[in-house]
């Protein structure tokens, strides 16, 4: 899976622009590895950014639509944009 964007503001801030790549692996019944690259370059909450951030989890699926996952995300130079650390999140697909 990937996504690109690309914006140009027309004023002093000129453009912003980045993407990310994930990809998903099946690991065993119901378990899932997956891995995310993301590049974000121009402006964030009024500061500037060029931040590359790696992340990699482990999803569950115990029956659908129910994803649970734990990953982790090796943040950017702005820790307050993309810290490093665990994260957990729970989620319904449909």
């Amino acid at each position: 899976m990937a996504e690109g964007i690309y914006r140009h503001t027309g004023d002093s801030q000129g453009q912003e622009h980045g993407f990310y790549l994930q990809g998903v692996a099946p690991l065993a019944k119901k378990f899932f590895a997956v891995g995310r690259y993301e590049y974000l370059q121009g402006t964030h909450h009024f500061v500037a950014t060029d931040d590359h951030i790696g992340v990699a989890g482990l999803a569950w699926r115990p029956y659908v639509p129910l994803v649970v996952k734990a990953e982790y995300q090796f943040g950017a130079v702005h820790d307050s944009f993309a810290p490093s650390g665990f994260f957990a999140s729970i989620a319904m697909l449909f």
